[in-house]
Parts: structure tokens; sequence; C-alpha cells
């Protein structure tokens, strides 16, 4: 492949070109990640690379491993459905978002 583009089709009718990056450098941190995951699966031990607080993405199914959400049954895709409790073990009821 030595190109790819974009294709905006709710604003425009032309193609967007998208720069590569350099397959070897890509080859190499792909390789560097898929080896931290081999070791970390083999210590079973799974660290965030966002630290302690996690990130965005992960924080509800951390919720839920930590048992603060209640499990409601499953949707048409038969995935498992949990609600959230409003505030978890680690927050403080009285902190207001603004």
């Amino acid at each position: 492949m030595t190109d790819a583009s974009y294709w905006y089709l709710d604003s425009s009718d032309e193609l967007t070109p998208k720069k590569l990056p350099d397959l070897k450098e890509a080859g190499e941190k792909i390789l560097k990640i898929a080896k931290r995951i081999k070791l970390q699966k083999s210590l079973d031990k799974f660290d965030c690379p966002h630290g302690e607080a996690g990130c965005r993405a992960c924080r509800p199914y951390e919720a839920i491993l930590r048992g603060e959400a209640e499990f409601v049954g499953t949707d048409n895709y038969k995935a498992d459905v949990y609600i959230l409790n409003k505030f978890s073990k680690n927050e403080d009821k009285d902190s207001k978002i603004l």
C-alpha cells in the first residue's frame, strides 16, 4: 500500500489524504507493545499506562470488577448490561461536578 485517504461523506466530495507511518517504525512499536502485553499476561499483572486513576474508557469496567455495579441482564447482542452506582468507593459523596 502506498497511500491512504479518508472520505468525509458529510462534508466533502473529495478524498482527504492521510500520511502513513513508516512501516519499520510502526512494526517496532507494535512489537514492543506486544512484548509488554505478553509479559503482563505471564505475570497476571496489567498496569494501566495512565496510572492508578486509569483512563476514562476503562473506569466503568473497573467499577464492575470492584463490585460497584449491578448486573441487570443482557442486551440484544448478548452482552452483559450493568447499572453503575452513582458513587464509587473511591469518590467522596459530597463532591460535586461543576
